[in-house]
């Protein structure tokens, strides 16, 4: 257990520190400016910052019909409190390991085997990279992993708590999330249905629905009412638009995607990377998959399931409201996904984790020469992914960090 544990630590570790290296970027270059803009004229910072959350709010309201006070107070704040670039990566940097974290604990409690959270953070290294585009690891003051982590939290709580405090902390944290960034109406009856099919109570596994109904009642008479001041963000559902970006953004969530797909922006990956990368990844990860198979876990082909549904629904279903946004059907580049592409991040990793598991299930207990090859084969390609994952990751890290000119 002392390896599995160490070996989880090192990786969670190592697949943040391209996080670490990259500078300012995207809408991060202007924000990072904001305390200073607020209080150039001399008023308090507290009050200029209330005025400016006041302004945005209702300019996202009433131009727009979108609701998410929860990205406004936390942009405002992360941006005041965290002025130095060492500090702000170190917060998004910390916000990753407790996605990660939060994920795999998800994913054990599911299974139950606490080994099984090894297999999802070699997992989530595998898929988990910085992106030459918009990019939602190292920018944008971190708004994807917190919801991410707020929304796995908020599903932990339910399936673990059993008193009242707990299911109030459950929809308190997905309220926020809800309203913070707005993928989680879409996720609704995914969680929903794997609680109640993880054992809890029927009502305990319609607590996130709720706040989901609230939220999106409310979001459709602020759309109803938009002036549509700001046409980019306008629905457009014609298919001939809405399935090509529907198909670049869920294709993005995949390893590897900045490299082989067609028009992709392939970033220039060195031998010499990708064999420390395999050295230092590949191999820990090989070991610390093999010792969770030595362990022995025996997870039920519903638990499987249940994890392969929330893995699935966190691919596939964010980038829908990606697709029918006018803004990134006209300005998506090939090989590129928007800022909710960490959701298929989560989601894909999720999918290998249950095709690892599922031939543990298949074979380690037959023991055989086809069954063999098969953990073995799965074993090294999910390792050698998380290794090529981490050399794109450090690549684009150090090409930000360090430009040719």
């Amino acid at each position: 257990m002392t390896i599995i544990s160490s070996g989880t630590v090192y990786l969670a570790t190592l697949s943040v520190i391209p996080v670490l290296m990259t500078p300012y970027r995207h809408d991060d270059t202007i924000n990072r400016y904001t305390p200073w803009v607020l209080t150039a004229s001399g008023q308090p910072l507290f009050g200029s910052l209330l005025n400016e959350f006041h302004g945005q709010v209702t300019a996202w309201m009433t131009n727009q019909g979108r609701f998410f006070p929860g990205s406004v107070a936390w942009s405002l704040s992360v941006f005041t409190v965290f002025r130095t670039r060492e500090t702000y990566k170190g917060l998004l940097a910390f916000l990753v390991v407790v996605m990660i974290v939060l994920v795999a604990w998800l994913v054990a409690r599911l299974i139950r085997r606490s080994s099984t959270a090894a297999v999802v953070v070699v997992a989530l290294c595998a898929t988990l990279t910085l992106r030459a585009w918009a990019d939602g690891l190292d920018s944008f003051a971190g708004l994807l992993p917190l919801t991410v982590s707020m929304a796995f939290g908020s599903t932990l709580l339910l399936l673990r708590g059993r008193s009242w405090p707990s299911v109030v902390l459950a929809i308190t944290l997905w309220s926020v999330a809800l309203v913070t960034y707005e993928v989680g109406i879409l996720l609704t009856p995914t969680l929903c249905l794997a609680l109640w099919l993880a054992g809890r109570r029927f009502g305990r596994s319609l607590a996130l629905l709720w706040p989901t109904l609230a939220d999106g009642l409310f979001v459709f008479y602020l759309r109803s009412h938009a002036t549509s001041e700001a046409p980019a963000y306008q629905s457009n559902f014609e298919l001939a638009r809405v399935v090509p970006t529907y198909l670049k953004q869920s294709a993005a969530a995949l390893p590897l995607s900045q490299g082989w797909l067609p028009g992709s922006i392939a970033p220039s990956i060195s031998r010499g990377l990708i064999v420390m990368a395999l050295v230092l990844v590949a191999v820990p990860a090989a070991l610390l998959l093999t010792a969770v198979l030595r362990s022995r876990p025996d997870p039920s082909w519903r638990s499987i399931g249940i994890v392969a549904l929330i893995g699935a629904t966190c691919w596939l279903a964010p980038a829908a409201l990606i697709a029918i946004t006018v803004r990134w059907q006209d300005g998506m580049p090939d090989g590129q996904g928007y800022l909710s592409v960490v959701w298929g991040y989560v989601g894909v990793a999720l999918l290998l984790v249950v095709g690892w598991l599922a031939l543990v299930k298949r074979f380690a207990g037959r023991p055989g020469a086809g069954g063999r090859a098969a953990l073995v084969s799965a074993t090294i390609i999910l390792s050698v992914l998380a290794a090529l994952t981490a050399a794109e990751s450090f690549s684009i890290a150090g090409a930000l960090s360090f430009p040719i000119t």
